[in-house]
């Protein structure tokens, strides 16, 4: 996932994006497209990819909310 990292943005597509913040949701920081698919499931796939994501939506504050992790704290701090 994180090897997205070595790929020139001109080449990533939705598809590897998604592919690769299945594997590693923190590989959300080197997607340039970030859509809101891509991003939950980056949040899924590891909660703290929310500080990469360019907007929460409501589907990703429950799964933070749900999880015991610094980030619901940001998610927090996010919203106020």
């Amino acid at each position: 996932g994180l090897n997205l990292r070595f790929l020139n943005p001109i080449y990533q597509s939705d598809e590897i994006c998604l592919a690769a913040v299945k594997e590693n949701g923190l590989a959300l920081k080197y997607v340039v497209n970030k859509t809101d698919d891509i991003c939950l499931t980056a949040v899924i796939s590891n909660h703290n990819a929310i500080y990469y994501t360019n907007n929460v939506t409501k589907e990703m504050f429950t799964i933070i909310q749900n999880q015991g992790s610094f980030a619901k704290y940001y998610l927090l701090w996010y919203c106020n």
